[in-house]
C-alpha cells in the first residue's frame, strides 16, 4: 500500500493523527482520479460513494485462457457489502500476489482498505488488505469490469 499503510490505521486520533490522515487521503484521491478514464463509469461512481471497506471477498477466481501465442491471466472476484453483491473481473493480470496468514486470519475477505492506483499507461494495480495485517492482495491489470450480481 502506498497510502493506506498500517502506520495510517495506527495513527493516533488526536488532531495531528487527524491531519495527517486526511493529508494522506486527499494524496490518494487525487491519485486515483488520475487513472478514472481508464476504468468503468460505474465502478467509478460506485466506488467513489461507497468504497470497499467492510465488504466481505466471497470469491476469487484466476482464469487461465491459452491461445498459441500466449497464455492471459483473468480474475474474477465478489464481494458482499450488506445485501448487495457485485463482481470485479479483471482482465489481463500481469501480476497477482498474496500474503494470508490463515492461522491467525478468522474471516478471510473482511475487506479492511484498498487502493486503486496507475502502475503505467498501459496499467493500474488494485491492492487491498483485510481486516489484520499483513494479509493483502495486489492484481496488476490492463482493464476492468464491474457489475452489480443482486
Amino acid at each position: 500500500m502506498k497510502y493506506f499503510t498500517e502506520e495510517f490505521y495506527n495513527l493516533s486520533t488526536d488532531k495531528e493523527g487527524n491531519r495527517i490522515r486526511s493529508i494522506q487521503c486527499k494524496k490518494y484521491w487525487d491519485e486515483f482520479e488520475s487513472c478514472t478514464d481508464r476504468l468503468p463509469k460505474a465502478f467509478v461512481k460506485y466506488y467513489k460513494q461507497h468504497g470497499f471497506h467492510d465488504n466481505i471477498l466471497e470469491k476469487l477466481e484466476v482464469l487461465k485462457q491459452r491461445s498459441k501465442k500466449k497464455t492471459r491471466i483473468d480474475i474474477v472476484t465478489q464481494f458482499h457489502a450488506g445485501d448487495l453483491l457485485y463482481e470485479i473481473y479483471y482482465c489481463d493480470v500481469v501480476k497477482f500476489e498474496t500474503s494470508l496468514d490463515l492461522e491467525q486470519y478468522f474471516e478471510i475477505g473482511d475487506y479492511l482498505n484498498g487502493e486503486i492506483l496507475p502502475v503505467n499507461d498501459s496499467y493500474l494495480s488494485h491492492e487491498f488488505g483485510f481486516d489484520n495485517y499483513p494479509n493483502k492482495i495486489l492484481i496488476v491489470f490492463k482493464r476492468l469490469k464491474f457489475k452489480i450480481i443482486k
